[in-house]
């Protein structure tokens, strides 16, 4: 998203970061035991099930099932504070520290779309309710520079950790309208101190790649061996322009 800060300073210990992964072998079958699975299974236009709560009511146009998928529709950026294209679905009923989730995402515009997923989650809003914001998360976007992240959310504000222009690979667009799968990985490695963060994405369509698009590791002081909710992000940088501008979510995978 725009107005974020790149705090690498003290934050950042290692990063290897890629463009598009190696094929290989798919490796989808998560290595922990299956805590959480979210289908969207529901008629048209029914509210997300009851362990989702949104948080973002001034920045959200729909959070609905569609086609059994998950919607998600934001208001236009308006180009002064997050919270009026922001829309936040939060989901408490999980908590843990480490976590390993896979989801599918499609965009009906991604230039003008962003996509995000936190963990160790507090059900906070940036700085938009008593409880402010935090959480590491993997984040999507279009927009004029298009980037696939990880960050983390302290006190409210968003801070990019590590990021990559091309994830599925130098030159490759990325299409409306198609599937893509995004995993999407925590583990604390040292107690207080040092957290492991990895990301990849890839054609829904496709094997899963072998190699992370970004591993890194993060000792911001607030996030260390704490246990947290989930959260999805839904961002709209231009206003609708084609047909509804959704967002769709579905096949929420969470293992620990």
């Amino acid at each position: 998203m725009k107005n974020y800060n790149k705090l690498l300073i003290g934050v950042l210990s290692l990063t290897v970061i890629t463009c598009g992964g190696d094929p290989g072998n798919s490796t989808s079958g998560l290595a922990g035991s299956t805590i959480f699975n979210e289908t969207f299974t529901g008629t048209n236009n029914d509210a997300w099930p009851n362990s989702w709560t949104t948080v973002s009511s001034g920045a959200t146009l729909s959070v609905d099932i569609q086609n059994n998928r998950g919607r998600l529709q934001s208001n236009a950026y308006d180009n002064s504070l997050r919270t009026s294209a922001l829309t936040r679905v939060i989901n408490n009923s999980v908590n843990l520290k480490n976590s390993d989730v896979v989801f599918t995402v499609e965009f009906e515009n991604f230039a003008n779309q962003g996509i995000g997923f936190y963990a160790r989650q507090n059900g906070g809003y940036l700085t938009a309710l008593a409880t402010n914001g935090q959480g590491y998360g993997v984040y999507w976007q279009g927009n004029t520079t298009p980037e696939f992240d990880i960050r983390y959310e302290l006190n409210g504000v968003e801070s990019v950790i590590a990021a990559v222009g091309d994830p599925l690979g130098v030159g490759q667009v990325v299409l409306d309208n198609t599937a893509y799968k995004i995993r999407f990985k925590i583990t604390q490695i040292n107690a207080n101190s040092n957290t492991e963060l990895s990301a990849k994405v890839w054609l829904a369509s496709d094997s899963e790649p072998a190699t992370w698009n970004i591993k890194t590791s993060s000792s911001i002081n607030g996030l260390q061996d704490i246990s947290g909710g989930f959260a999805v992000d839904a961002f709209n940088y231009s206003g609708i322009t084609t047909g509804s501008d959704s967002i769709y979510i579905d096949d929420i995978i969470i293992s620990n």
